[in-house]
């Protein structure tokens, strides 16, 4: 009886360090994997050089006017896409609105500042000109000061407006993106994003990377 337990003792602790040992590699695996994005024009404008920042040690961007290429991503980099900045309309009946997910209705744009933790392929979302409306976008300390210009974009009232934070030197976003929906009082269109020194994250909010960015 005590022979068995021994036996069982010793099974149990080669599945451990098997299953150890296994674990590890994967683990590798998956941390020399690396991720793509794909930002396309769309139907109704063309990208130019630039709007795209990427916050990694890997990732490089090669600049098209059909599609934006980021390769060499790892898992937890940060993507801003500014699609305002990335992109511009040549239908003058339409504007640039920001960006969408591939095969999805220019109606579903969403959150265009993101980590990465997969592939993903973008489309520049467009609006058809309306009552259009001025917004601001103001980049600020934790006192309120101003750390870099602002933007200033336009829309359509009464849509909701995704807008990206941007890479500042020293400081890490306490958001990645803003939503708001435009009121045709251009006071109210107001974005402000608030940034702690890097290093520094207040309670309850998102730091811009992973540590060492």
């Amino acid at each position: 009886m005590r022979f068995l337990k021994k036996i069982s003792a010793g099974v149990l602790l080669f599945a451990l360090f098997f299953l150890t040992a296994g674990g590890g590699r994967v683990s590798a695996a998956d941390e020399e994997y690396t991720y793509t994005v794909k930002l396309y024009a769309g139907n109704q404008g063309e990208l130019s050089e630039g709007g795209v920042d990427v916050i990694s040690d890997t990732a490089s961007v090669v600049y098209g006017r059909d599609c934006t290429t980021v390769t060499g991503l790892r898992y937890g980099d940060t993507v801003y896409i500014r699609p305002q900045e990335a992109a511009a309309a040549t239908d003058a009946r339409y504007y640039v609105k920001g960006v969408r997910r591939s095969g999805r209705d220019n109606s579903e744009a969403e959150a265009p500042a993101f980590r990465v933790a997969c592939d993903r392929d973008y489309v520049v979302a467009y609006g058809i000109s309306g009552d259009m409306a001025a917004y601001r976008v103001n980049y600020l300390d934790m006192e309120g000061n101003q750390i870099m210009a602002s933007d200033t974009y336009y829309g359509n009232v009464g849509e909701r407006q995704y807008v990206s934070s941007r890479y500042v030197e020293g400081y890490q976003p306490q958001a990645l993106s803003l939503v708001k929906t435009l009121s045709a009082n251009e006071a109210e269109n107001v974005f402000d994003f608030r940034y702690a020194p890097v290093g520094v994250q207040t309670p309850g909010t998102e730091p811009a990377g992973p540590a060492g960015f």
